[in-house]
């Protein structure tokens, strides 16, 4: 049942071979069902507003709601909010931008849930240009620098530095 749902992100994340460093995008990066950051903007040609950007993949068969979930830039020390309210529906993705500049141009990112633990992460990252490439995972879970297109109508957005209203308050997470 599992591989099966992950033929069907693959046919809805596939995209033009000739957009991509790779023949298509997908999350096949880890063996659960829990969300996976699926690609990073860290040097925007345009860097604000909404030039940094995360995508976030739900592989699961439920709605989760990432309210108040946490990414945490570990070289730039910023960690940005979800802000509430943002149901992202099972396959789907989300696309989160954050409020300012957050991540520096050498960075790894994780992704931590409302009780602060990691549930993600990327390997460490260098974005040095200022162009429109950006990481993603590549169908092997690995990650590439180039382009892509966003998967057709994601859900957006926003991240927020600082105390959120309705959130609990993120001293740093934990493993």
């Amino acid at each position: 049942m599992k591989s099966s749902r992950l033929l069907a992100l693959l046919a809805i994340l596939v995209v033009p071979a000739s957009f991509v460093s790779s023949s298509a995008l997908c999350a096949k990066a880890r063996s659960t069902d829990g969300p996976t950051l699926l690609a990073v903007e860290l040097q925007p040609e345009d860097p604000m507003p909404g030039g940094q950007f995360v995508w976030i993949l739900n592989p699961s068969t439920e709605e989760l709601d990432l309210s108040c979930w946490v990414l945490r830039s570990e070289k730039a020390g910023v960690l940005m909010v979800v802000k509430p309210g943002l149901q992202l529906p099972a396959g789907g993705v989300a696309h989160l931008v954050p409020e300012e500049v957050w991540v520096a141009p050498t960075e790894q990112i994780r992704l931590l849930d409302p009780q602060q633990r990691v549930v993600d992460e990327t390997p460490e990252l260098t974005d040095d240009r200022f162009d429109d490439q950006f990481w993603f995972r590549d169908p092997g879970g690995q990650w590439q620098f180039g382009r892509t297109s966003l998967p057709r109508k994601p859900v957006s957005g926003h991240l927020s530095s600082g105390a959120v209203s309705g959130c609990a308050p993120t001293p740093g997470g934990s493993r």
